[in-house]
């Protein structure tokens, strides 16, 4: 309580660049309180208290008002409101050496003050039960403190018998850090009420599926009580608070959508590069399917010169690789047997043809379709 009361620990609903809390009586650190707590203790059990382990050595009581009825006031006002409601405390629990810690918070929705009271009595034993007293008790001390302190500035006494459960702190900011703005209230479809008649009710059909309606219905209850009890806390978070939370959330949703898109992209890349792959494959193996049919044209003369042509359309990198085998450098869409031989390699068409040949099938990269080789064989001669 003391960390959260002097700002030492993080607070989830807290504007970030407010103003430090104002600490108008006891210890500033928390250091500071409990020791002091120590001290109350050690000369609490040399009165002859018995020191349980679940005894309560501090009280948490916190001032506060509507957000509304804060914003009328000037901070003056504010002030003035805060001292006499410590001065009354004071008087109520035991005197100023009980104030533990008296700290205003003005970084929240609506300025407040929180005070930690050791619960010590006039004879220096610890009793919190004493001084607080039942749910009666509890209510008396409200009016008694709206008729001395709340009602000179103009404050109405709180409701009394409300039926409004106090949220532990701890719990709200743990729930506040998982709320997000623009959230959707994700609910079921309702299923149609069931047909009742003989026949459904004697086969147990109509049983079930009004069951499982209403079990439908129920779910759909508790989420939108949910997500209305998500909004009125979103309410009572200061508004800078609550605009990070929405603009975290739609990072976070602009990140999802990104990683989406970039997830479809990279599977349409890999599908493409699969595709191009295939596609690669299939030409090689029948490119060196049909080249092995044409082999026997590569043996005579006019298959070699038809091949020189064919290999002007031999791609380049199989060029390269066949240049750097054979250690001479080729020029593609030009014939290649012609270029063997200029460069000393073989001594005629026929013996460039079958070094050509052999080269590729050690590259296992036979790439004279027997269609390119077709197409430069002369026509037979006309019949007149």
């Amino acid at each position: 309580m003391a960390k959260h009361a002097l700002r030492e620990v993080k607070v989830a609903n807290a504007v970030p660049d407010a103003p430090k809390p104002s600490v108008i009586a006891g210890a500033a650190t928390v250091a500071a309180i409990l020791e002091r707590v120590a001290q109350l203790k050690a000369a609490a059990i040399a009165a002859g208290q018995r020191w349980r382990k679940d005894q309560v050595e501090s009280l948490d009581v916190l001032v506060t008002s509507s957000r509304q009825d804060m914003q009328r006031m000037t901070v003056e006002q504010q002030d003035s409101y805060f001292r006499k409601s410590l001065d009354w405390l004071a008087r109520r629990f035991g005197g100023e050496t009980n104030i533990l810690s008296a700290v205003v918070h003005r970084d929240e929705a609506t300025p407040h003050l929180q005070v930690l009271i050791a619960p010590v009595g006039e004879d220096g034993k610890f009793n919190a039960k004493r001084m607080l007293g039942g749910p009666g008790e509890l209510s008396k001390m409200q009016d008694a403190f709206h008729a001395d302190v709340a009602r000179h500035y103009s404050l109405e006494r709180g409701e009394k018998g409300s039926k409004a459960k106090h949220i532990p702190i701890r719990t709200f900011y743990a729930h506040a850090n998982l709320v997000k703005l623009g959230q959707a209230e994700d609910l079921e479809d309702i299923p149609p009420a069931p047909l009742k008649n003989w026949k459904t009710v004697r086969s147990g059909e109509y049983k079930a599926a009004k069951e499982a309606r209403e079990a439908v219905i129920a779910r759909n209850q508790e989420r939108l009580k949910k997500v209305r009890k998500e909004r009125l806390q979103l309410r009572a978070m200061h508004p800078s608070q609550r605009e990070k939370l929405a603009a975290d959330y739609r990072a976070n949703v602009a990140m999802k959508d990104l990683a989406e898109k970039a997830r479809k992209e990279a599977k349409e890349i890999q599908k493409d590069a699969q595709e191009r792959m295939q596609i690669a494959v299939n030409a090689e193996a029948e490119t060196r399917k049909m080249a092995i049919a044409a082999g026997s044209i590569f043996e005579r003369t006019e298959g070699a010169k038809m091949l020189d042509k064919a290999s002007m359309a031999m791609d380049p990198v199989i060029v390269a690789r066949v240049a750097k085998n054979l250690q001479i450098k080729l020029v593609p869409g030009r014939g290649l047997l012609d270029q063997i031989r200029k460069q000393g390699r073989a001594k005629d068409m026929l013996s460039a043809a079958k070094l050509l040949t052999l080269k590729l099938e050690e590259l296992e990269q036979l790439t004279t379709l027997e269609n390119q080789v077709e197409r430069h064989r002369p026509a037979p001669p006309r019949e007149r």
